[in-house]
């Protein structure tokens, strides 16, 4: 039985333990969102932004950080910055990696 384009539990039971993770994973995480989790963040943290990435766009990025409750956090904004991180990033974070922690 299928619901759209969605497997049904029983038919997702008997198919292989590896090809139903896949397919519930893949089903399940657009209903996931980083900023219904980041308040639990309490630990020290930095977070990178690209203003250009279409896989986490800045909006989310911001909603997720804005719910961290730690004291020591800190964001870097990378203006045309896609889906992927700046050296520059890389090498602020980990000075910060190695200073403090």
């Amino acid at each position: 039985m299928t619901t759209g384009n969605k497997l049904s539990a029983s038919l997702c039971a008997i198919a292989t333990v590896a090809a139903c993770a896949v397919g519930a994973t893949e089903n399940d995480a657009p209903y996931f969102d980083a900023a219904n989790f980041a308040s639990r963040i309490v630990c020290p943290v930095r977070v990178a932004v690209g203003f250009s990435d279409t896989t986490c766009p800045p909006c989310a990025v911001y909603a997720a950080y804005n719910e961290i409750k730690a004291k020591d956090k800190a964001i870097g904004n990378g203006l045309g910055m896609t889906h992927s991180c700046r050296q520059q990033f890389y090498a602020k974070f980990g000075n910060w990696v190695r200073k403090e922690h």
